[in-house]
């Protein structure tokens, strides 16, 4: 359920960014994003935390129990230490490439998003 849940939050944040958010330039030349609708505003909102609600309970701990249980006890230790960084890493790199997208496809990376949330959908069936 909670990759179900992750799926539909990012469509509906990519489907309502891209209806209600637009790009805008200042006096100084800066682009920036600008909400055109409260109400869209809200939606997207509201979309974000239940993606972290659906995250929270689902995907987020998970991790962490299969790192603690797939592995013998003789390797458990190095084993677990390395999955760790692996996701640290994983964590990092999706950081550093979320400003990215968002300026390069702006709010189709919701769609990107959520089609991996789909692929958990289906891998965790």
């Amino acid at each position: 359920w909670s990759a179900i849940g992750m799926t539909a939050s990012c469509a509906v944040m990519g489907v309502m960014g891209l209806l209600f958010v637009q790009e805008v330039v200042n006096a100084q030349g800066e682009t920036a994003l600008q909400v055109t609708s409260p109400t869209g505003g809200w939606v997207i909102a509201v979309s974000i935390f239940f993606f972290v609600f659906n995250f929270a309970y689902g995907f987020g701990p998970i991790v962490w129990v299969y790192c603690a249980e797939i592995f013998p006890f003789r390797y458990s230790a190095r084993a677990v230490g390395i999955c760790t960084m692996a996701n640290w890493v994983g964590n990092f790199m999706i950081a550093q490439f979320t400003p990215m997208l968002l300026e390069g496809i702006q709010f189709n990376t919701f769609f990107v998003f959520g089609f991996f949330a789909l692929l958990g959908v289906f891998l965790s069936a």
